[in-house]
């Protein structure tokens, strides 16, 4: 295996991470023939086969199948996915994942496959962010968290804080001990839950804040709670978190919190050890679960946590910011492209896919399985908005608080050298994983078999099986993108190739017949955007798809930051225009849909021709390559000048009408002594086949005394 040796070359003004987004369109092409898509009505032009995909690596590969754990002693291993005799495979679903993903930003389909959710933010890396402004506008109140009658519900407390030494002091705990306890469930197993305790009236001041002082025969009773540490202890940093909390006379007041905000505070803490710590010790909480709060100006619950700085749920959810785009991404009206062929599953709404893709068989009786170094999966963080988020403007990065924040995108891993990070040095086996991965040119063939399938849509399949005819690009399947793994090429196996049409008629030759059909694909997309005078093959989507699919063994900034602080450190307004032009290069169509005409016209018989003469114009391309690497200097110049005319007659750009007097003023002024009367009959040809395709007066000059030349 050719896994390059890592060196640690990222700075910190560096921003950095292994993916990049394909930009979310405003756009959203729904097909007009949507509705009367059936497996039991067939399309007058529709088209049902089978098809032999072949599937290379282009590099090491692992596809995940059965895992072995991680342990104290050593790395878990992600073994590839195998077949019951023991040969490796690549499932059904990874290939139709992989496809699908790339059909629906090709087709400019819904942006839908997403969990909609409520994140959570905590930064306090500026101090007048919005985060902290929210937080800090006013102070927090404390109360204790129950659910009555059926409804969540707070009852409000007072709260003090109390430095850690002296709850070391009043519990008799050694210091050593106390600063191997870091989260709560760890200090509560040490105190007991919320312990109770007695403090002074009078309490100490320090840097602006009271702070208690524990005394059994203190006259105020209450309720010590404590959170997590993170970081270091408060004697071995400066910095270190110092307080704890006493939570103490009881309002019997209780505030009744609402579904919307209990939902995001739920979404946000489901998985953290401190909820499930709560959930599971609820029955021995006399108050309830302490917890910290905001209201509103009626009074009412506005957020909630459980700490004093608690993540703050976002105003917006993940789905709200999809529809800031574009309410169709999310709002089902009608089945787009890729519903339409793989299927679709939706409120009262479902189709069965007319495309079906097989299991990935091993193409070869031997391969050789190696496991890569062990490193740690670092977990993408969609809370982190100056990615996750569409960035505009070079004033403050955009969040889900505003209410036109945009996610950024279709996530990708744009394809690059495999690059197994070694695990940090401060990391355990326990974290640690290895990849059982397959080299490059392990080959595998899946079938594909597709029904009632209309040219247009079998074109859309056969595009994104290669990215439209650039063979040169990659797809990317199973386990460790982000560290290069994962990248195939896609072709069709010509001789397996099975196609019957609805109507019966003979299709003579099946690759040209694949051609057509991509073809079409490709000018139903390029009509859509005519409409509105851009290209498809020119927009800010498609041009993000095929960059990222593009090997570049240059590739640069292509790795995750060494720790969590690296990128909170670049969460601040001055490396704006760095996330900008990194991560958010590519400008999505901001055409709404309402707006286009998807009106399809079946023009297969004259792509047909089309495409007989493109392969023509390659065939006479490559025939000039073979001939240009024998030929003298006078007949390579009249080769290179038919080149230019073929270019020419696809279209006259800016560029070649600039160019086209230079380039016959030096062929005739280099080389007309020294061609013989064949070729400069052939010269004479090019100047006049030149001359109707550009209105030039220097060229027409130029071309008249090249007609008048002996």
């Amino acid at each position: 295996m050719a896994f390059s040796n890592y060196k640690d070359n990222r700075s910190s003004g560096i921003i950095q991470a292994p993916y990049r987004f394909v930009p979310l369109s405003k756009l959203v092409v729904i097909p007009e023939w949507a509705e009367q898509v059936s497996h039991d009505k067939p399309f007058k032009d529709g088209i049902c086969g089978e098809l032999e995909l072949l599937i290379t690596t282009q590099g090491d590969v692992c596809v995940g199948g059965e895992q072995t754990p991680s342990s104290e002693q050593s790395a878990g291993i992600v073994n590839f996915f195998k077949t019951p005799d023991g040969q490796p495979a690549i499932p059904a679903s990874s290939l139709k994942g992989m496809l699908r993903n790339v059909l629906e930003i090709a087709t400019f389909s819904r942006f839908k496959q997403v969990e909609d959710q409520k994140l959570g933010v905590r930064d306090i890396s500026q101090s007048q962010n919005f985060y902290t402004k929210a937080i800090t506008k006013e102070s927090p109140k404390a109360g204790w968290l129950t659910f009555k009658n059926s409804e969540w519900v707070i009852t409000p407390c007072k709260y003090v804080r109390v430095h850690q030494q002296e709850i070391i002091n009043n519990f008799n705990i050694n210091y050593d001990d106390w600063k191997n306890l870091k989260t709560i469930r760890q200090r509560y197993s040490t105190l007991t839950i919320c312990p109770n305790v007695k403090f002074e009236d009078k309490f100490e001041s320090k840097n602006g804040k009271s702070l208690a002082k524990l005394n059994n025969s203190g006259s105020i009773k209450g309720q010590l709670v404590v959170t997590g540490q993170p970081g270091p202890a408060f004697k071995d940093n400066k910095s270190a978190k110092k307080y704890e909390f006493i939570f103490f006379s009881e309002n019997q007041d209780s505030l009744t919190i609402s579904a919307k905000v209990m939902s995001g505070f739920k979404q946000i803490h489901a998985d953290t050890d401190e909820w499930k710590f709560w959930q599971k010790n609820i029955s021995q909480l006399k108050y309830g679960i302490p917890v910290f709060y905001h209201t509103n100006t009626d009074g009412s619950v506005r957020s909630l946590g459980l700490a004093l700085m608690y993540k703050l749920a976002y105003d917006n959810s993940i789905h709200d910011a999809i529809g800031h785009t574009s309410s169709k991404h999310i709002k089902f009206s009608n089945a787009d492209f890729s519903d339409l062929l793989f299927g679709f599953i939706e409120d009262d709404s479902a189709l069965r896919g007319r495309v079906n893709i097989g299991l990935g068989f091993l193409n070869q009786n031997e391969f050789h399985l190696t496991k890569t170094m062990p490193t740690v999966l670092s977990s993408p963080k969609a809370t982190y908005y100056p990615l996750y988020i569409r960035q505009t403007s070079n004033k403050d990065f955009n969040q889900l608080m505003q209410n036109n924040a945009e996610l950024s995108g279709w996530k990708r891993y744009p394809v690059k050298p495999v690059d197994i990070l070694p695990p940090p040095d401060k990391s355990t086996p326990k974290v640690q994983v290895r990849f059982e991965t397959l080299p490059e040119n392990t080959q595998f063939s899946s079938k594909i078999r597709f029904h009632n399938l209309r040219p247009v849509e079998l074109g859309a399949l056969i595009w994104v099986l290669d990215f439209g005819g650039r063979t040169e690009l990659r797809h990317q399947i199973g386990i460790g993108k982000p560290y290069g793994l994962g990248q195939v090429s896609l072709a069709i196996d010509n001789g397996a190739i099975k196609l019957r049409r609805n109507n019966h008629q003979n299709i003579d030759d099946v690759e040209l017949f694949l051609m057509a059909c991509r073809q079409e694909f490709i000018d139903y997309m390029e009509n859509i955007f005519k409409s509105i005078n851009q290209s498809w093959e020119k927009s800010g989507e498609i041009k993000a798809l095929l960059g990222y699919a593009k090997y570049d063994n240059q590739s640069q900034n292509l790795e995750y930051l060494s720790t969590p602080k690296a990128y909170a450190d670049l969460r601040k307004k001055e490396y704006l225009d760095e996330f900008m032009e990194e991560f958010h290069q590519y400008k999505p169509t901001n055409i709404e849909s309402s707006t286009i005409d998807f009106s399809y016209h079946n023009k297969l018989d004259a792509q047909m021709m089309t495409v007989k003469e493109i392969i023509a114009i390659k065939q006479a391309e490559e025939k000039r390559k073979e001939q240009k690497k024998t030929a003298t200097e006078e007949e390579r110049t009249l080769l290179e000048l038919e080149d230019f005319i073929a270019q020419a007659e696809i279209e006259v750009t800016k560029t070649i009408k600039g160019n086209a007097s230079k380039k016959f003023k030096q062929a005739f002024e280099n080389n007309w002594s020294y061609f013989d009367d064949e070729q400069k009959i052939r010269f004479k040809e090019h100047a006049k086949r030149v001359m109707d395709l550009i209105d030039d007066k220097a060229l027409g000059k130029l071309i008249n005394k090249i007609n008048n030349a002996d």
